[in-house]
């Protein structure tokens, strides 16, 4: 059975009403793959996200400081989405990152990604992409969260070393008066030493 072909049917996914949904989080959004850059930043808006599109690592890397999340390619000319990701958390260290690739497994790890890595594989749907780029976000809290005894420990100790108090940070606002960044940083180290 042949079937006329329709023209004008948009080739864009759209998102389902049960898709997560954003409230103008900035989203660095990297990929050297111009059509799919350009979906990935439709899908964002329209679902309430605020994405700044990057064809380069190193144009990303200019964004990053007024981030929320990076979403990355994992293989592209020059810089690697990992490294990308690594430079990236220089300047915000609790930056949650998405991968995206169609490349096999051996491939993206000889790239620098590890299983432990948020990848979203291409091609996906918009659900998709809103799906984990939710789940990304959601695990980041959840692991500052799982961690906040510890780290309120920690940053009670670092405090104390510089003569302060752990009131110093705000009476009823211990650790929201600091930059995630540093709780961040605080959650590397207390990992590292063991502390899980």
């Amino acid at each position: 059975v042949y079937l006329p072909l329709v023209e004008g049917l948009e080739d864009e996914p759209e998102a389902t009403t049960d898709a997560p949904r954003g409230a103008g989080q900035s989203v660095v959004v990297c990929d050297d793959e111009p059509a799919l850059l350009d979906l990935m930043v439709r899908i964002l808006e329209q679902a309430g996200y605020t994405p700044m599109p990057a064809q380069s690592p190193l144009q990303a890397l200019s964004m990053i400081p007024g981030a929320a999340m990076l979403i990355t390619d994992v293989v592209m000319p020059g810089i690697s989405g990992p490294t990308l990701a690594a430079r990236a958390r220089l300047l915000r260290p609790t930056l949650p990152v998405l991968y995206v690739s169609g490349h096999p497994q051996d491939l993206l790890a000889s790239h620098g990604m590890s299983d432990s890595d948020a990848l979203l594989e291409k091609p996906f749907t918009a659900d998709a992409l809103l799906q984990q780029v939710d789940r990304v976000a959601v695990l980041l809290a959840h692991e500052l969260r799982q961690h906040d005894g510890a780290v309120e420990l920690l940053l009670a100790a670092a405090l104390h070393e510089e003569g302060g108090a752990l009131e110093d940070a705000g009476e009823g606002e211990r650790l929201r008066g600091f930059r995630l960044a540093t709780l961040r940083e605080l959650l590397d180290l207390m990992l590292e030493v063991g502390l899980q």
